[in-house]
This record gives C-alpha cells, structure tokens and sequence, in this order.
C-alpha cells in the first residue's frame, strides 16, 4: 500500500498545485491545500474504484496500462520539450498540449465505459478509434498541435522568467 498512497498523494498535490492553486489566483492557506489534497485523494480513489468494479478490460492489462498512461504523457512530453526549447512556449500552449494529449485516450476510455453499460452510440464510437499503438501515436502528435496552436493565439504571450535576487536569497551561517 505503500506505493499506492505516495501515488494517490503525489498526484492530488501536483493537481492541486499546478492546476487548482493557480486558477484560484491567491496564495492558498495550509490548512486550505490541505484539505484540498485530501479531496483530491478521495475523487482519485472514486475514479479508481469506478475503474477498478465496473470497467472490463477487453484485453491484456498492458494494453490498459498503456491506455491510461497515455493520457499524461502524451501531453506531457510535449509542455516538456516545448518548454525547454521552444522561446515561444506559453502556460495556454501548455495547457492546450496537457487537453488535446489526453482528448483522444480519455474519450476512448469513456466511450469504452458507456458501451460496457449499454450505451449504443458509444459502441459505434469505440469502433472508429484506431488501434491502440496509433492512438497513442495520434495523442503525442496532438500534445504538440496543442502546445504549438495554444502558444500562438493572440492572448497568449510567453512570461519572462523571474529569479530572485541574490540579496533577497537566505544564506546558511557561516561558522
């Protein structure tokens, strides 16, 4: 369990850090991320559990694993290499790369899942997707559409990168 828990844990802080912190715009309270962590934990554990009881895998658990891995992958190799070496980067061209990495694997997954229920247009949807291997190859190349569209829209302008100065920096006494 002990991996499981640093897994749950690790992936409600980045959400709320990264992704809740900022939309919010003001600098949240302990006590506030905190509790937000632990809600993130139990809507994490939720959509485990909803996985884990009511989704049949059709296939091998790799070919699952392989799904669900790539809907942060996809985008996130794209922010990843778009940010280090792209000066035109932005925070929407990343956020559009992060949505449009994980569109197409989510959606397959969720029309999987209201097909597996009885849902018949999800059924005809789950047959237009393309393999697994080229799903996953489509899903890379849209994170980099994303992140190259979003970067280019006319709101979106790259931030200078601000470090603090070495006055401000609090040095370790020295004996």
């Amino acid at each position: 369990m002990s991996t499981h828990d640093s897994y749950l844990l690790a992936w409600s802080g980045i959400i709320v850090q990264d992704l809740i912190a900022p939309l919010i715009g003001r600098e949240l309270t302990d006590r506030a991320r905190i509790r937000l962590i632990r809600i993130g934990v139990m809507l994490i554990v939720l959509l485990l559990l909803v996985f884990g009881v009511w989704y049949e895998l059709k296939d091998a658990a790799f070919r699952y694993l392989v799904q669900t891995t790539t809907i942060y992958y996809a985008g996130a190799l794209a922010v990843l290499v778009g940010g280090l070496y792209w000066k035109r980067a932005t925070a929407a061209g990343a956020y559009l790369g992060f949505t449009l990495g994980a569109a197409l694997p989510l959606t397959y997954i969720f029309a999987d899942l209201l097909t597996q229920f009885g849902i018949g247009w999800a059924g005809t949807l789950v047959e237009l997707f393309p393999s697994i291997g080229k799903r996953g190859l489509y899903s890379f190349a849209l994170g980099f559409v994303g992140i190259g569209i979003g970067s280019m829209l006319p709101f979106s302008k790259p931030e200078p990168l601000h470090y603090p100065d070495e006055q401000s920096s609090v040095e370790a006494p020295v004996e």
